[in-house]
């Protein structure tokens, strides 16, 4: 699992039982983006376009001027990768990875 994948699921571990945060990592990614799960991580200052490796916000940009300037391009770049891949987060990191995304 990845770097925010990770910080996402000790989000969840703060708001569920540990069963309930392992069985989240279980689901495809449109469930784990789900409006319930959604609202919890928007009350912590995270926020995703459709996976959890595809970072809109999160807590620490706050204080960071570099990623508040975000780049249509690369959201729509990003998006795009995302829809294409599906739940295979494994080729989703390595193409952001890749491509500095």
């Amino acid at each position: 699992m990845g770097y925010v994948a990770s910080v996402a699921e000790c989000h969840l571990r703060q708001e569920l039982t540990v069963e309930e945060a392992e069985a989240w990592r279980r689901l495809s990614r449109e469930e784990q983006l789900s409006p319930r799960y959604r609202e919890s991580f928007k009350q912590a200052g995270w926020a995703f376009s459709g996976s959890v490796l595809d970072v809109r916000h999160c807590p620490c940009c706050v204080y960071n001027v570099e990623n508040l300037k975000q780049d249509p391009d690369k959201i729509a770049m990003k998006a795009a990768i995302v829809e294409f891949l599906g739940d295979d987060e494994d080729a989703i990191a390595a193409i952001f990875e890749e491509e500095g995304l």
